[in-house]
């Protein structure tokens, strides 16, 4: 699959798979790739899936797990991007 449509068809993909094995660290990494290719969507320099996995852990430990695409894109608005480190 290629295009956009490819790509929404991934995301799908990955959205299911996390409904049913939300702690997969593949369909998190699938997930936030899929998402991020959209192009100029709020937040789509979103390369951080170990982060995305990681708050959801938490939101559904606490009962209230958001959508993958809507915790994507708060943190998205929220977390600075990743910036490469300097040694």
């Amino acid at each position: 699959m290629t295009g956009a449509s490819g790509v929404l068809t991934y995301g799908t993909v990955y959205r299911s798979e996390l409904a049913a094995t939300p702690d997969s660290t593949a369909s998190w990494t699938g997930f936030a790739l899929a998402w991020s290719s959209l192009g100029p969507t709020p937040g789509a320099e979103l390369r951080r899936p170990a982060l995305v996995q990681a708050v959801h852990r938490r939101l559904r430990a606490l009962g209230e797990p958001p959508e993958p695409d809507a915790l994507a894109t708060w943190l998205a608005t929220h977390w600075p991007p990743a910036t490469p480190h300097h040694t």
